[in-house]
C-alpha cells in the first residue's frame, strides 16, 4: 500500500515506495510507515515479446515469467496471437505458479487468433506462461503455428506489501491519508489450492495517551467489487472484530468506523475484499472492450484519527 500526499494532482503526477523494508507488527513504535518514509518512484511499465511455434505434437511450451517492478505488486498481461490461416486448432493459454496451480483459456469457440490472460505478482515472483492446444488442427500440413505472446507489466506502487497476514501488519500513524489497492496474486501457498490468492491487507497502530476513541475512515470508489474493513484489538481473531463495514459497489464509497481504545494499546486495521470478481486471469475481449474489473486500477484511501 502506498501513501499519497492530500493533492490529487501530485498523486497523478508520482507514486511512491518504501524508502526501506517495510516493518512488520512486532517492529518498535517509532518504525511506522509515514510520508518520510516513501520516496518518489518512477513506476515501471514494461512490454517485450515472446516467440515460438506449436508443431502439433501435444507439446506444452513454457516460458518463464518474473515480475518486473522493485516494491509492491504490478499487473501481467499476456496476448497470445498466432497464424491463423488455413490453421482449424484450438490454441490455450495458462499460467502456472510454483505449486503447479494452473489458469488458463483456450480458444475454443473464438472467432479470433487472440488470447489474453492476466495476473497480479509481487516484486520478485515469478510465474510460468504456458501455450498448448487445447485441440490440434487434422491436418498435419498445417503445422508449424507460429505464434507471439506480447508481455505487459504495469506497477501498481505499494508501501506495505506484503501485509496479507496479521503477523506482517505494516504499522501506521494517525492523521495521514494512505492510499492502497485491493489486489489479489498467484501467491505459491496451499499446493492443493487451485485459486492461490490473497486480497486481505493488514495494518496496525498504537494508540496515544489521552485517548478514548479511534475513527477510521475508508473510501473505496471501485464500482465493481467491496471491501469489507474490520478494527480489531491487535493479533485479535478478525472474527471478533468490534467494528466492521463493507465499502464500494453497491455498499456506498465511503464509510466510518469507531472503537473505544485504551491509551498505549495497538489495534489491527484488515482491509479485504468481500464481494466482486477476483478476476485473477481474464480472457477473451468483449464487444465493449476487456472485462477487466475497476478494482485492479482504483485504491482505496483511508485515515486514523484519534479523539
Amino acid at each position: 500500500m502506498r501513501i499519497t500526499r492530500l493533492s490529487p494532482f501530485i498523486f497523478a503526477l508520482t507514486l511512491t515506495a518504501c524508502d526501506t523494508d517495510c516493518p512488520d507488527q512486532d517492529s518498535a513504535v517509532d518504525d511506522v510507515i509515514s510520508e518520510d518514509d516513501c520516496v518518489p518512484y518512477d513506476p515501471v511499465t514494461e512490454s517485450w515479446e515472446l516467440t515460438g511455434q506449436l508443431t502439433g505434437d501435444d507439446q506444452t511450451i513454457v516460458f518463464p515469467v518474473a515480475s518486473r517492478g522493485v516494491r509492491g505488486a504490478g499487473i501481467l498481461t499476456a496476448e497470445l496471437t498466432w497464424d491463423w490461416a488455413g490453421y482449424d486448432g484450438f490454441p490455450r493459454l495458462e499460467i502456472a505458479n510454483a505449486n503447479q496451480s494452473i489458469k488458463g483459456i483456450d480458444s475454443y469457440g473464438s472467432e479470433q487468433p487472440s488470447l489474453t490472460v492476466e495476473t497480479t505478482l509481487f516484486a520478485g515472483d515469478t510465474i510460468d506462461l504456458l501455450v498448448g492446444e487445447f485441440a490440434r488442427d487434422n491436418v498435419n500440413d498445417a503445422y508449424p503455428i507460429d505464434f507471439t505472446i506480447s508481455m505487459t507489466w504495469s506497477d501498481r506502487m505499494d508501501c506495505f506489501e506484503q501485509n496479507n497476514t496479521q503477523d506482517a501488519a505494516s504499522r501506521i500513524v494517525a492523521d495521514v491519508d494512505y492510499e492502497a489497492y485491493n489486489l489479489s496474486t498467484f501467491e505459491d501457498t496451499d499446493p492443493s489450492a487451485f485459486d492461490d490468492s490473497s486480497s486481505d491487507d493488514f495494518y496496525t497502530i498504537t494508540a496515544p495517551a489521552d485517548v478514548r476513541q479511534m475513527i477510521v475512515e475508508i473510501s473505496n470508489p471501485s464500482v465493481d467489487s467491496s471491501v469489507q474493513a474490520l478494527l480489531m484489538d491487535a493479533g485479535e481473531d478478525p472474527y471478533y472484530a468490534d467494528d466492521l463495514n463493507y465499502i464500494g459497489g453497491e455498499s456506498g464509497p465511503s464509510k466510518t468506523l469507531e472503537i473505544p481504545v485504551i491509551p498505549g494499546a495497538s489495534y489491527d486495521l484488515l482491509v479485504t475484499r468481500w464481494e466482486g470478481p477476483i478476476f485473477a486471469y481474464w480472457a477473451r475481449p468483449t464487444e465493449d472492450g476487456s472485462a477487466r474489473p475497476d478494482h485492479w486500477d482504483t485504491p482505496y484511501t483511508f485515515s486514523v484519527t484519534f479523539q
